[in-house]
């Protein structure tokens, strides 16, 4: 049997339920793919759903996610025993309605404080007059920059609020200058900010649309908060007269299914995810006194609705105190199938909360499930020479599915190996003989650790000077120095032709790290001087 015109988005259920009085014991098979190659995806034989008006023996598939064009659907019966005729009885699916979405737009840091960068959810379809974005924590400031609004999913359709507040600001540099808001007076200031330090639930900016309505989309740009502290969303009640948490998750968190609490449970941010995010790996255990991998697997990433340019925390590694410098990566990729190529894995390596590197490692998620094996020295992943991670450092994974319609990514069996060694005993070489078990890869100059020999490595040095021929350039040739108050931006969010194409999707402090404060020898561990030995 054929069924043809398949909605895409949709799920198929198929049964064989007939006349309760039939002696009709069926198995039932969905096929995919060419005629010549067809590949079973669902069987069932005997339904576990007993029903008064079905057969006894009848078979049922349900929920079957359409993906393809065309299935080919096979009613089976006992061997050597009569079939007699069944009803197939084939329908679709609706698909829930997918999640609001908060989006982080990122952008540059105002202040010293870096933006929060944590896409958040909740249940569609609810609705309410008046919204604010509140810190959970302690902040040290409070800045807003960006908050839009959108009737549909596709965050097209941007709709303004028609009246503003917050908690307090800086001179006249209100609600009025956030991009979305514009409501109230602004002097000349392109976001809102707050100079005095925030309680939890100190800071907040509000909006009123004047009627309850319910926003598919929105876009954030907002200050990040203090000890793993970040800003939520919540709704007013007009019943109860309180600020409510609509249900928020944040996409990063494998637990996304528990609402966070946005003043009794801290937002999960990227500098501060909580390492039990990272799902159970295999145990380890000391084989005598070498070098012992320390393996961590991170949550598969199935994202189709997300739709954003921008990175969005995945899950983190802690940097330990036998941490030999070698990383290893193993996983497999891929994006929607066609179309661009947009989906990406970052990596940023943090010490203290500060970031020291960052590095688009993997480059873009192929078309086909690909398995990724790769295997380095931080300071190759980074490309920073001089960089050593030691004990308390972390390093950060965040993707992006891409945005402009009709992206994907997945990302499946994620695992990361932090090579660890003996302290002291120099690169894990050993043959594998004895206590030292044999290291991943092969040790030679080119890979084995460099450790106190990197402090001798040359210092990195910024790129550039860039052309600038645009309307509002500040030079024509455009300094790491001009741009020391945008390292977090991306080139293509401040030119609007790049100077060069490979800046596409780079951000300023990739190009400029030593302005940016990233250079690898600003950032090495102190050392105690050699001791002076006496003259004999």
């Amino acid at each position: 049997m054929r069924l043809a015109n398949v909605q895409p988005g949709f799920g198929l259920s198929v049964s064989t339920c007939s006349d309760p009085q039939l002696a009709a014991d069926t198995d039932l098979s969905i096929f995919a793919g060419p005629c010549d190659q067809l590949v079973q995806i669902a069987c069932n034989g005997d339904s576990l759903r007993p029903a008064a008006q079905c057969q006894l023996g009848y078979s049922s598939i349900s929920g079957l996610p359409i993906t393809r064009e065309r299935y080919y659907i096979v009613i089976g019966g006992r061997p050597g025993e009569p079939l007699p005729p069944v009803s197939l009885t084939a329908a679709y699916d609706s698909p829930p309605p997918p999640p609001s979405m908060l989006y982080s737009v990122g952008g540059r840091s105002w202040h010293g404080v870096l933006p929060q960068v944590v896409t958040m959810q909740w249940p569609a379809g609810i609705v309410a007059q008046r919204y604010r974005l509140v810190q959970t924590g302690g902040a040290s400031l409070f800045w807003v920059a960006t908050w839009r609004f959108f009737s549909d999913a596709q965050c097209t359709a941007q709709i303004l609020p028609e009246d503003a507040h917050d908690s307090s600001h800086f001179g006249c540099c209100g609600t009025g200058c956030v991009a979305g808001i514009e409501v109230g007076a602004c002097c000349g200031c392109d976001h809102l900010y707050r100079s005095q330090p925030c309680a939890s639930g100190e800071c907040w900016v509000e909006v009123d649309f004047g009627v309850a309505v319910a926003f598919p989309c929105m876009e954030y740009a907002v200050s990040n908060g203090t000890g793993g502290s970040g800003v939520t969303l919540q709704i007013w009640s007009e019943g109860r007269e309180e600020w409510l948490d609509p249900g928020i998750s944040a996409l990063e968190d494998p637990r996304a299914s528990s609402p966070l609490s946005p003043l009794s449970q801290q937002v999960v941010l990227p500098s501060e995810t909580p390492f039990d995010t990272l799902l159970p790996a295999r145990s380890l255990e000391a084989k005598g006194d070498g070098a012992i991998p320390h393996e961590l697997r991170c949550t598969d990433v199935i994202d189709k609705t997300s739709d954003t340019d921008a990175f969005i925390s995945w899950c983190t590694v802690a940097i330990g105190a036998r941490f030999s410098g070698f990383i290893h990566h193993n996983f497999t990729w891929s994006d929607q199938g066609g179309g661009g190529h947009k989906g990406q894995i970052m990596l940023e390596a943090y010490r203290n909360n500060a970031l020291v590197g960052r590095s688009n490692l993997f480059g873009r998620a192929p078309h086909t499930p690909q398995t990724v094996t790769h295997a380095a020295s931080v300071t190759d992943i980074f490309n920073m020479p001089n960089l050593v991670l030691t004990d308390g450092d972390r390093i950060s994974y965040s993707y992006s599915p891409g945005g402009g319609g009709g992206h994907a990514l997945f990302v499946t069996n994620f695992v990361v190996v932090l090579s660890t060694e003996e302290e002291d005993t120099g690169p894990a070489c050993a043959s594998g003989e004895g206590p030292h078990p044999a290291p991943i890869l092969a040790c030679t100059a080119a890979n084995a650790p460099e450790s106190f020999a990197a402090l001798h490595a040359p210092p990195c040095v910024d790129g550039g000077p860039w052309a600038c021929g645009e309307p509002g350039c500040p030079a024509l040739s455009v300094t790491c120095a001009i741009l020391a108050q945008s390292c977090a931006a991306r080139f293509e969010s401040i030119w609007e032709v790049l100077p060069e194409p490979r800046l596409l999707g780079v951000a300023v402090r990739d190009e400029c790290p030593d302005t940016c404060g990233l250079c690898a020898e600003r950032l090495l561990p102190e050392r105690n001087p050699e001791p002076v030995l006496p003259m004999l």
